[in-house]
């Protein structure tokens, strides 16, 4: 005979009595929302931020560390927007705008759950998984032994996720100082086409501008994957040439510049 633990038959119940309600409307009462945290890897994500937002002007923010169990959350019936997220350094979220950050700052490590809910019901489950909602940029500049002394900037047009975790337009633009060996990185987030563009700038003056999300996306990247992947780019002055190596793939451009 299989036996039952009694806690796998108490948590069940356990979990639906804060939302109890006796009403012969039931639409009048709120829906139980169950979030499932047993897929959450608290080593990657230590901390957790619930946001939930609904349609009504209904707004609930809360912390979790302890992923032992689940949480249970009374919203209104309608849409949902679920954001469970971690964020490495730095905070980026609004329950108005989603994830999005100004001009001039690049987008922090995020590891998102992001669901859109229809919560007329009286009780919805949401299993949370967490997805790297960034890609980390390293860049390598190689200058035949010359010092690098210029900067480098980054421009696109996706500045975040809105609250339904699609990519949200907006003007996206980095400046980047190479250290004494040619590096640098940023993080961008999920791009919806190739217009990440790469400048050489020199005392504010942009002295010559590449077509960075073409070559991501010729080198076979997947902007659309769930879990995004971090680039490596290897730019390498020779001259008047500059060689272009993204992972396995390369191409080369001629131009007259002074570098």
């Amino acid at each position: 005979m299989r036996r039952i633990s009694v806690a796998s038959v108490l948590l069940p119940a356990m979990l639906l009595l804060p939302c109890s309600c006796i009403k012969e409307n039931r639409g009048d009462c709120p829906c139980c929302l169950i979030l499932e945290l047993g897929e959450v890897d608290n080593h990657s994500a230590p901390s957790l931020t619930v946001d939930l937002t609904g349609a009504t002007d209904f707004h609930l923010s809360e912390e979790i560390s302890d992923y032992s169990f689940g949480r249970v959350f009374e919203v209104p019936r309608g849409k949902l927007f679920v954001n469970v997220f971690h964020i490495a350094d730095g905070d980026v979220f609004s329950p108005d705008k989603g994830f999005v950050v100004d001009e001039g700052r690049d987008y922090p490590e995020l590891w998102l759950h992001n669901s859109v809910l229809n919560t007329s019901v009286d009780v919805r489950r949401d299993t949370v998984r967490l997805h790297k909602s960034y890609s980390r940029l390293d860049m390598h500049i190689l200058s035949d032994g010359r010092p690098v002394d210029f900067d480098l900037g980054v421009d696109g047009k996706v500045c975040g996720y809105s609250l339904d975790g699609k990519p949200e337009d907006g003007v996206f633009r980095v400046s980047l100082r190479p250290d004494g060996n040619g590096d640098c990185q940023l993080c961008v987030p999920r791009q919806k086409d190739s217009s990440l563009s790469l400048s050489i700038v020199d005392d504010g003056d942009v002295l010559r501008r590449f077509a960075l999300g073409e070559y991501i996306v010729r080198s076979g990247f997947d902007w659309t994957r769930a879990d995004l992947e971090d680039i490596d780019v290897t730019i390498d002055f020779s001259r008047t040439t500059v060689n272009f190596r993204i992972c396995n793939w390369e191409t080369s451009y001629s131009f007259e510049i002074e570098i």
